[in-house]
């Protein structure tokens, strides 16, 4: 996923790439990983997600 700060200050995530394990393309223009509860297939706009900063 990538991650940045809106002008409130507020982190905002977002994920546009295919969660498939060997997408590297996808993987390397990351900044972050996206952690998502294992029982949330998709998170929508507006959830609140855990990520680590890369």
């Amino acid at each position: 996923g990538n991650i940045r700060k809106d002008v409130d200050g507020k982190y905002l995530v977002t994920s546009k790439f295919s969660q498939s394990s060997g997408n590297l393309v996808g993987f390397s223009s990351s900044n972050c990983l996206i952690i998502v509860n294992e029982n949330t297939l998709n998170p929508g706009k507006g959830d609140i997600v855990e990520c680590i900063k890369m």
